[in-house]
């Protein structure tokens, strides 16, 4: 069962080839499909280091010798739009995936609308709020929210983990209601990393979601995503829905 699913959003404190390895052995113990160590852009990141692609680089040749897939993800953690704009022009020909953190109601209502933004990363805070143009706009360009393990986990008392547990509840039922694809990612450090699809299940089961809508989500909706953003990548895809076929 486990080899469908991907753990999207795996930390780690440096880039440090040596590890590359030692992930992918562990994602692969946990039986995970694929994985991805996004790389952040906000206000104290704004540039991308050559270290970082010598690491996203091993990390894929590790992963491509043990049957794993690698995801090259950006992930922008900006409120100011025209920081936003200015990353997707520079990155978005450079990365598989690219995700936006849903800090306030100007990024989410962009987000929702441009196009390049494949998923926006759920952030629980009472900021975060889906009106109906965003959720037409999503649906209609199929994309993700995703819900971090990390915002459950670092809580320093038990009134914010509950608050966030209630923020999470709420929002979970809406998506099912308006039926809009949403997924579970770690987002925690490697060495935190201690958790199994199946405690996923468990997590989204005691939210008060339906195992069968995250499945669709986790496997179904994101692998479509990912087969056309590598097409795009490879230049298969000119325009949107004109695709070159390969030919026999």
């Amino acid at each position: 069962m486990n080899k469908k699913y991907y753990d999207l959003y795996i930390k780690v404190k440096n880039y440090d080839v040596n590890l590359c390895d030692e992930i992918v052995s562990y994602v692969g113990k946990l039986r995970f499909k694929g994985f991805s160590i996004p790389l952040v852009i906000d206000e104290k990141h704004q540039k991308i280091s050559k270290k970082y692609w010598i690491f996203l680089e091993r990390c894929k040749e590790c992963s491509d010798e043990k049957g794993i897939d690698f995801v090259s993800r950006l992930d922008i953690r900006y409120k100011s739009i025209s920081h936003i704009k200015k990353f997707l022009r520079k990155f978005r020909k450079r990365f598989e995936i690219i995700s936006v953190l849903g800090i306030n109601r100007e990024v989410i209502s962009f987000a929702s609308r441009d196009h390049r933004v494949d998923i926006i990363t759920f952030y629980p805070f009472k900021t975060f709020r889906l009106l109906k143009g965003d959720i037409e706009y999503i649906k209609e360009q199929n994309k993700i929210i995703e819900f971090l393990l990390e915002f459950l986990r670092k809580c320093e008392n038990v009134e914010k983990l509950a608050y966030r547990l209630m923020l999470y509840r709420y929002n979970i039922e809406l998506l099912s209601r308006k039926k809009i694809s949403h997924i579970f990612s770690s987002g925690l450090y490697f060495e935190e990393r201690s958790y199994s699809i199946q405690y996923i299940f468990d997590l989204y089961n005691l939210l008060g979601g339906r195992k069968d809508s995250l499945v669709k989500s986790m496997i179904e909706d994101l692998n479509n995503i990912l087969e056309k953003n590598r097409k795009k990548l490879l230049g298969k895809i000119i325009l949107p829905g004109v695709e070159i076929l390969d030919e026999d």
